[in-house]
């Protein structure tokens, strides 16, 4: 129980490391990535630093992952190297809304002495197909900077996502609190 007596019921009990999470509108299912072990698919861990001893996991998978909380199954949706943040399911249950930091460099002044590796980007997974769409930001030269804490108007018609550099990218133009229309809901 929690402090004011409350009971606290366990919904799933595994061997996931749940990093990223999110619950459907409807409550039937829950979005959240996992991290696997490159030498075990079966071993779950938070990896934060390269093993004593050794050289770090270069290839360790992140995994975009459903639970259905009714039957207690886990379905992959995509596993990535990239790994997927800020997971929001859309207002219709079919997409997951979620970042990309994709770890390539943007110069923050035009010299290009100065950098920022944090590129990054938003993508809209549909959970029927696995198709994904880029929603935000560029995933080739010329990059854009990482966008983070999204997050999506009640209306479905707007999002609202953070920079945390001083980047000029050709959509945003430094750090800041940013807006972003939709062409329709998500």
């Amino acid at each position: 129980a929690d402090q004011q007596d409350n009971k606290i019921k366990s919904i799933y009990n595994g061997t996931e490391t749940f990093q990223e999470i999110d619950t459907s509108p409807d409550g039937k299912y829950i979005a959240f990535t996992d991290m696997t072990h490159p030498l075990n698919p079966k071993l779950h861990a938070m990896i934060l630093c390269n093993p004593i001893g050794g050289p770090p996991f270069s290839n360790i998978q992140i995994g975009l992952k459903l639970l259905d909380v009714n039957s207690g199954s886990i379905t992959t949706l995509d596993t990535s190297t990239t790994g997927y943040q800020n997971l929001i399911w859309s207002h219709d249950e079919n997409s997951i809304l979620y970042t990309v930091q994709s770890n390539h460099c943007i110069p923050l002044d035009s010299t290009a002495n100065s950098q920022t590796c944090s590129a990054g980007f938003i993508k809209l997974r549909n959970i029927h197909d696995g198709t994904d769409k880029l929603v935000y930001g560029r995933e080739s030269s010329p990059y854009t900077e990482w966008p983070i804490g999204i997050a999506i108007s009640s209306d479905a018609r707007s999002m609202i996502f953070g920079i945390d550099y001083d980047v000029n990218d050709g959509l945003v133009n430094g750090k800041g609190i940013y807006v972003f229309e939709f062409d329709k809901p998500l």
